[in-house]
């Protein structure tokens, strides 16, 4: 029988008394079909938007308002790790099942091979946190309260033969939203047309070719888009 799960987070303890919610609970995996229960559950997490990613082993959580990465085993069912990082996180997303994106409250970037712990970092590149990002397996897009999205590729941050010395900068930006970005996703395409749609704080959502920095479309909504 088919089955469909979903993951979803908390940043804080409800205030109010809840019997249906337990103590220091911040990750739930809940079950939509064939019957709606909660199948399992992580504690001591407290992620702000955007900030969980899991692939079919493990739940990564970015820790609010701190610079830290909690992993949690799926099979296991607990916290296998505690990972640092040198700047406070506010986003994260996995490229892959192996690459772990996280996105700073300095506007910097830092990759994380999860295999080798090998760690790249950008340049402050935007001038606010990061607020949400997406990836592809080429391709990663940023969006910050700055209001801009900065176009990023994966085999230029990941090459080995890159000049260390030197910061790393997103190869194009996209900066027609005029309040801070809520949130971005790519298409699935595999061509040059590929899209990304972006929502802001000014009402508006736009539609993007990445690949060029063109803009295809905007929508103005009634209201601020999550």
């Amino acid at each position: 029988m088919l089955s469909e799960q979903f993951i979803s987070s908390i940043r804080a303890q409800p205030r109010t008394a809840n019997t249906a919610i337990a103590k220091d609970i911040g990750i739930y995996i809940h079950t939509l079909h064939p019957s709606p229960k909660i199948e399992s559950n992580f504690k001591k997490s407290s992620t702000a938007v955007n900030a969980l990613a899991a692939n079919s082993t493990h739940i990564f959580a970015a820790q609010a308002d701190k610079a830290v990465v909690h992993i949690y085993s799926r099979e296991r069912g607990n916290q296998e790790a505690l990972i640092s990082f040198p700047e406070r996180l506010h986003t994260l997303t996995l490229v892959g099942d192996d690459l772990l994106v996280l996105g700073t409250a300095e506007g910097r970037v830092i990759l994380w091979e999860v295999c080798t712990g090998r760690q790249v970092s950008t340049s402050a590149a935007h001038l606010q946190p990061v607020s949400c990002m997406a990836s592809t397996s080429t391709h990663i897009i940023t969006g910050s309260e700055d209001s801009n999205l900065h176009v990023w590729s994966n085999p230029q941050l990941l090459s080995l033969h890159t000049n260390t010395n030197e910061p790393h900068e997103p190869i194009r930006t996209l900066s027609k939203h005029r309040a801070a970005i809520t949130s971005v996703v790519m298409g699935h395409s595999s061509s040059t047309s590929n899209i990304c749609i972006s929502a802001s704080k000014d009402n508006s959502v736009i539609v993007w070719n990445y690949h060029t920095g063109d803009l295809l479309r905007t929508f103005l909504l009634p209201s601020t888009p999550l």
